[in-house]
C-alpha cells in the first residue's frame, strides 16, 4: 500500500506526500509603497466580502519559511509588518490568511487546507492571484494543484486521498494488513459524484456523528458505572474528571429506540453528576466523552463528531459505550458510520470515506463563477 500511495502522489508531481493539501506562497514586493497599496487593497476587498482583518507590526519576530512538507528552510528574526485576512468574521474560529514581511519586504508562508473547506482552498487562490500585482516576484505552490490547473476535480481527488492515506495510517495500528492493501487511491474521483451525492442527502448533515442518549438502572447502577469508567481510565492512562453540579442546564433531544420521527425535546434545570473522558494525543481525538446525568439519572445527549477523531478512537469510543451499556435501563446510540451495529472496521472505513468524499464535494459554493461549469454538470 505504501508504494501505491507515493507511486499515486508521484504522478501528482510529488516528491513525497506532504501533511495534507496545504498552498505555499512566497514573494519581495515591489516598494515599500506596494505594501501601503497592498494593505488598502485587502482592507477594499475585506470590507466589500465581509472579510475579516488584522494589521499589524511587530519589533522582534522570528519568522520560518517552511516548504510545502512543513520543513524549515530559512529563518529570520527581527522587525516585520503585515495583515491577516480572516474567511468569515469569526476571527477565534477561523484561520487566517497570513501575510507578514520582513525587513527586505520579503514574504513567505504557508496555510494548510486539508481541513478547510474546497471552497475556502479556492477562494485562498483567487486572492493570492489578485495581490500578485503587488509583487516583484511571487510564487505560489499549491499541493492540490487548483492554483495552476483550476482543476476541480483534481483539487477534490488530492484533498481525499490525503485523509484517505491518514485513515489508512491509523489502521495499521490495528495491523489491518489484508484489508490496506485492497484500497485504491485515485486521481479522479469524478465518476463517484452522483452517487456521493445521494449519499451525503441521505447522512443529511455536514458532520459524521456519534450520538448517544439513555437512562441509567438506578442508583447503584451509577456507583457501578462509575467505578467501571474510572478503572477503564486508568487502565488506559486516560486522564478523567468526576464532577457534581449543584445546578445545571441540559438541553437534548430524546429519541426512540428505533431511532424513528420520535423526537422528544426535554429540557431540564437542576443537579448533575457525571465523568469525562479525555483522549490521549495519539488517539488523534481532540473529543472528550461527557456522561452528565440529571436526577432521573438520564444522559444528557452526548455527540461527538466522528470526522474529528481517529478511526482507531472512534472504535475505542464504541468499545467504551459497549462496556458500560449493561449499567443502562436504556442505552440508545447513533453511529452514522454504522459500526455500533456491525462491529466491521472495514465497512467503518468504506463509510467514513465515502461521507468525507460527500462532504467535500458539497462543499464547493455554487455561487462561484469560476465552479458555475461544474455545478452545471453534478448539480
Amino acid at each position: 500500500m505504501r508504494e501505491d500511495y507515493y507511486s499515486i502522489f508521484g504522478k501528482m508531481n510529488y516528491k513525497k506526500p506532504p501533511k495534507g493539501v496545504s498552498i505555499s506562497y512566497e514573494g519581495k514586493l515591489k516598494s515599500s509603497d506596494s505594501y501601503v497599496e497592498l494593505v488598502q487593497f485587502i482592507v477594499a476587498f475585506a470590507n466589500s466580502n465581509s472579510l475579516g482583518i488584522k494589521v499589524y507590526s511587530d519589533p522582534h519576530s522570528h519568522l520560518n519559511r517552511r516548504n510545502n512538507f512543513g520543513e524549515i528552510i530559512h529563518r529570520y528574526e527581527g522587525a516585520s509588518k503585515g495583515i491577516m485576512i480572516f474567511l468569515s468574521n469569526n476571527y477565534e474560529s477561523d484561520f487566517p490568511l497570513n501575510f507578514e514581511f520582513d525587513d527586505q519586504l520579503y514574504l513567505s508562508e504557508r496555510i494548510e487546507t486539508q481541513n478547510l473547506t474546497l471552497d475556502n482552498h479556492i477562494f485562498i487562490t483567487e486572492i493570492l492571484d489578485k495581490v500578485a500585482q503587488f509583487f516583484e516576484t511571487f510564487s505560489v505552490d499549491d499541493t492540490g494543484g487548483y492554483w495552476l490547473t483550476k482543476n476541480i476535480d483534481l483539487l477534490f481527488a488530492k484533498t481525499v486521498n490525503h485523509f484517505i492515506f491518514e485513515k489508512l495510517n491509523e489502521l495499521r495500528q490495528l495491523q489491518c494488513v489484508e484489508f490496506i492493501s485492497k484500497v485504491e487511491l485515485k486521481e479522479d474521483y469524478s465518476s463517484e459524484y452522483n452517487s456521493l451525492i445521494n449519499a451525503f442527502e441521505a447522512v443529511n448533515t455536514d458532520e459524521l456523528n456519534i450520538y448517544v442518549n439513555g437512562k441509567l438502572k438506578s442508583n447503584l447502577e451509577y456507583e457501578l458505572f462509575a467505578k467501571s469508567f474510572i478503572d477503564y481510565a486508568k487502565v488506559k492512562n486516560y486522564s478523567y474528571e468526576q464532577f457534581e453540579k449543584s445546578r445545571t442546564y441540559l438541553y437534548r433531544t430524546y429519541l426512540d429506540n428505533n431511532w424513528v420521527e420520535a423526537f422528544h425535546f426535554y429540557n431540564y434545570l437542576g443537579s448533575s453528576k457525571g465523568l469525562l473522558l479525555h483522549f490521549d494525543k495519539e488517539k488523534k481525538c481532540n473529543q472528550s466523552i461527557n456522561f452528565e446525568f440529571d436526577n432521573k439519572l438520564i444522559l444528557q445527549d452526548t455527540l461527538l463528531n466522528a470526522f474529528e477523531t481517529s478511526i482507531v478512537a472512534h472504535i475505542e469510543i464504541i468499545q467504551i459505550l459497549k462496556h458500560v451499556e449493561k449499567y443502562f435501563e436504556n442505552l440508545i446510540v447513533k453511529d452514522d458510520c454504522n459500526y455500533w451495529e456491525t462491529n466491521d472496521i472495514e465497512q467503518l472505513f468504506n463509510n467514513t470515506v465515502i461521507k468525507y468524499k460527500a462532504k467535500k464535494l458539497k462543499e464547493i459554493n455554487s455561487n462561484s463563477q469560476q465552479n458555475s461549469d461544474f455545478f452545471q454538470t453534478y448539480f
